[in-house]
C-alpha cells in the first residue's frame, strides 16, 4: 500500500497548529525519530485510541518515512512545548527528556526537573523515577534524596519496575529513608518478577549475603541466572563466581568460564579479571598465561586494580608477556591507587599484596627503572584522567 507521506504529515501539522496537543506530541516525536525515551512509540497508541485520524498501518509508515529523513530535534522541541504548555503529559515527559539530554535545545536539568514535576504530579511514572532521578543528582535541584525516595515511592506503588529498584536501592543504603533490608528486598523482588534485571541482580546479592534475609546461595543462583540469561553481564560474573567456588550450585569450572566469559566479552572489568585466573590456574580450560595476561590486560586499561595487579604480576614473572620489571612497576604501582581508594572488605589485603610486590620489584631495579616506571605511571593517568574508574590521586 502506498501512502501520501507529505500529505499525512501535512495533516498532522495542521491538527497540531490548529491546538490538538496529542497532534503536537505526535509531531513532536515524530521529528525526534522516536529517539526521546524507549516509550515513545506508545504515542502512536495514544492517538489511535484518542481521535482515531489514522489507522495503525499508516501511523507506523509515517514513523518509517520521517525517521532519518526528516530528524529535527529543534522543530521537535517547539512542538512539545506546545503540547507541554496544554498540560498534555507525554508531551510534558517529552520536553523534560530534550532538556535533560541538551538535544533541540541547550541542555538544561532545571527545565528537565520543570517538566518531569508537572507530569510527575498528574501521576506519570516515567516522570516520577526521572523526576527522583534528578533530585538524588542534584541536578537542576538541590540534592534530596528524601524527595527522591518521595516519587521512587510513588512510582513503585504504580507498578513502575525501574522505580521499585530505585525505591529499594534507597532503603538498601539508607538513602532518604532509615536503612531497611527487609523493605529494599521486598521492592527488588516486586521489580524482579517483572523480569527487571537490575532487580534480579540485586536481589541476588542479598540473598548471596544474607541481607534482609536467611542467607540462601540457591536463591542467589536464581536470580542471576535470570538475569544472566537476559545478557547481563554484571549477573553473569556473578553466576560465574557461584559456580567457581560451588555456592548454590555444584561446584563446576566448565560453567564458571562459560559465564565469566559472556561477561568478559562484554567489557566487564571484573569478568575479564575471573576469566584471566581461570586461564592462568588451569581450571575449566588449558592453562594460558599468554590469554591470562590478555583478559587481565583488557580489565587494567579499564582501570581495574585487580587487573592492573595481575597484569604487573605477569610482567613481574615473564607469565605470558615478556619479564619487564618497569611495566611490571608501573602496573602494580596504579594496582595501589586503585585499592586505595577502594571500597572493598579486602582492600587492605588487596593493597598489601600490591605494596609487597611493588617494593620487591624496587629492590632489584636501578632509579633510573624506577623514574620511568613513575613516568609511565604519570602518562598513563594522563590518558586515562576521563575515566569513570580512575580516581584522583590514585
Amino acid at each position: 500500500m502506498k501512502h501520501d507521506y507529505a500529505g499525512l504529515l501535512e495533516r498532522y501539522r495542521r491538527m497540531a497548529e490548529q491546538g490538538d496537543a496529542t497532534a503536537q506530541n505526535l509531531l513532536g516525536a515524530l521529528f525526534a525519530s522516536g529517539q526521546v525515551n524507549p516509550g515513545v512509540k506508545s504515542t502512536w497508541e495514544a492517538v489511535l485510541e484518542e481521535d482515531k485520524p489514522m489507522d495503525r498501518v499508516q501511523i507506523n509508515a509515517l514513523y518509517d518515512y520521517i525517521q532519518g529523513t526528516l530528524q529535527n530535534d529543534a522543530e521537535a522541541v517547539k512542538w512539545f512545548q506546545k503540547a507541554a504548555k496544554q498540560d498534555h503529559v507525554a508531551g510534558q515527559v517529552n520536553l523534560a527528556f530534550m532538556y535533560a539530554n541538551g538535544r533541540g535545545v541547550t541542555q538544561n536539568h532545571a527545565e528537565a526537573v520543570k517538566w518531569f514535576q508537572k507530569a510527575a504530579e498528574q501521576g506519570n511514572a516515567t516522570s516520577q523515577v526521572n523526576l527522583g532521578n534528578l533530585y538524588a543528582k542534584g541536578q537542576g535541584t538541590a540534592q534530596n534524596d528524601t524527595e527522591a525516595t518521595k516519587w521512587y515511592r510513588q512510582a513503585a506503588e504504580q507498578g513502575d519496575a525501574r522505580g521499585q529498584v530505585n525505591l529499594g536501592f534507597m532503603y538498601e543504603h539508607g538513602l532518604g529513608v532509615t536503612r531497611d533490608y527487609v523493605e529494599a528486598a521486598k521492592w527488588f523482588r516486586r521489580a524482579a518478577d517483572q523480569n527487571d534485571t537490575d532487580a534480579q541482580i540485586n536481589l541476588g546479592f542479598m540473598y548471596q549475603n544474607g541481607l534482609g534475609m536467611a542467607r540462601d546461595y540457591a536463591a542467589a543462583v536464581a536470580c542471576f541466572r535470570r538475569a544472566a540469561e537476559q545478557g547481563d553481564a554484571i549477573a553473569q560474573n556473578a553466576l560465574g563466581t557461584l559456580y567457581a567456588n560451588g555456592q548454590g550450585v555444584t561446584k563446576d569450572a566448565f560453567e564458571a568460564v562459560k559465564w565469566f566469559r559472556q561477561a568478559a566479552e562484554k567489557g566487564l572489568s571484573s569478568g575479564q579479571v575471573n576469566l584471566g585466573l581461570l586461564y592462568e590456574n588451569g581450571r575449566g580450560v588449558a592453562t594460558d598465561d599468554a590469554e591470562a595476561a590478555k583478559w587481565y590486560r583488557q580489565a587494567a586499561e579499564q582501570c581495574d586494580a585487580h587487573g592492573q595487579f595481575n597484569l604487573g604480576r605477569c610482567h613481574a614473572n615473564g607469565f605470558g608477556v615478556v619479564q619487564d620489571d618497569v611495566q611490571a612497576y608501573q602496573w602494580v604501582t596504579l594496582a595501589t591507587g586503585g585499592f586505595f581508594t577502594s571500597e572493598t572488605t579486602t582492600r587492605f589485603q588487596d593493597l598489601g599484596r600490591a605494596i609487597e610486590l611493588r617494593d620487591e620489584l624496587a629492590k632489584q631495579m636501578t632509579p633510573a627503572q624506577i623514574a620511568r616506571a613513575n613516568q609511565l605511571v604519570q602518562e598513563w593517568k594522563s590518558t586515562q584522567s576521563h575515566h569513570p574508574g580512575l580516581k584522583a590521586g590514585a
